[in-house]
């Protein structure tokens, strides 16, 4: 097995490294010609470059994903279908074998026990009651009689923000004419299993028991690739994507319900002192004021200039 970060993964055989790949589509003229999945790859994490976290967290998803196509399915990238995608994402959730893929603590990306993953000791559930000596006990007995057992893989959240991350590659890469299909879009029903999944596991509950639903930073990030990734050719398509852009940019900054964003208008937006504010109806009928930043406004203004209002900022009428 070859498992090293993908900037020291040096795929020789043609037939692993993409250039052959079933889901190839023919190369975009207008676009800088690549030839295998590592070289289309890092052409799409460099769009990354200015935010580090967010590129750090594409590049370990996308790099897991390409070790495990060509160490484990013995085939390029650019060659996996919808069915082998499936496949993954069991199989980050318990990488085998475990030492091959895992090891014990973080390593340096340049060193040689770097591993994708990384192993936990597994321990008994603690019991209600159990003061920290009384478990600590146990730990030390359940080692005694059955060793140490590791563990690795992901959590369902993280299945899901890997699903987010690898789907917003594919689609780049689609548009940008390496790949001919994604085949991430026939995987849709798998996040509802996954989602079932994790809040079967109590994932989703914070402490007082309440279901907390979120977008973390990558999938935030995939969710805005997506918009950016929409036609914008014609005016109706030009008009969508405006329109998208306006819609994420009232649900980043302000979090509404859907009710309050349907009910809203351009009047709700109202300049007070000096300040912009967000008014709106929100549940049990109360009125509420919102803090409009910088990033909202602007939205408002492109939006409103787009559709060719003749203010660019909202009018108390």
């Amino acid at each position: 097995m070859q498992i090293v970060p993908i900037e020291r993964l040096l795929i020789t055989d043609p037939e692993l490294d993409g250039s052959k790949g079933l889901n190839r589509d023919q190369p975009n003229p207008s676009e800088p010609v690549v030839d295998t999945d590592v070289e289309a790859i890092n052409l799409f994490l460099e769009r990354h470059a200015h935010t580090p976290t967010t590129q750090r967290n594409y590049t370990k998803e996308i790099e897991r994903l390409i070790l495990w196509s060509v160490n484990i399915k013995h085939k390029p990238f650019s060659s996996l279908s919808f069915l082998e995608m499936r496949e993954y994402f069991d199989f980050i959730g318990d990488p085998q074998p475990i030492d091959e893929w895992a090891s014990t603590r973080k390593h340096p990306r340049e060193s040689s026990e770097w591993r994708p993953f990384v192993k936990v000791a597994i321990k008994p559930a603690a019991k209600p009651g159990e003061t920290d000596a009384e478990y600590k006990l146990r730990c030390q007995a359940h080692v005694k009689k059955h060793g140490v057992q590791f563990k690795a893989g992901v959590a369902p959240s993280s299945k899901l923000t890997a699903m987010a991350i690898i789907s917003s590659c594919c689609a780049w890469l689609v548009e940008y004419g390496y790949l001919r299909k994604n085949p991430m879009r026939q995987n849709k029903s798998e996040r509802k299993v996954i989602r079932a999944e994790e809040a079967s596991t109590g994932s989703l509950k914070s402490a007082d028991g309440k279901v907390e639903r979120f977008l973390d930073e990558d999938e935030w990030a995939a969710f805005q690739d997506a918009i950016e990734l929409m036609p914008k050719e014609t005016n109706l398509e030009k008009d969508a994507y405006e329109r998208a852009c306006f819609i994420a940019a009232l649900m980043f900054y302000l979090a509404p319900r859907a009710s309050e964003l349907a009910s809203s208008r351009m009047n709700s937006f109202r300049k007070l002192s000096g300040k912009w504010w967000w008014h709106v109806i929100g549940k049990g009928s109360k009125i509420a004021e919102i803090p409009a930043n910088d990033g909202m406004i602007n939205a408002v203004i492109r939006y409103r200039t787009h559709l060719g209002l003749d203010s660019p900022l909202p009018l108390p009428d």
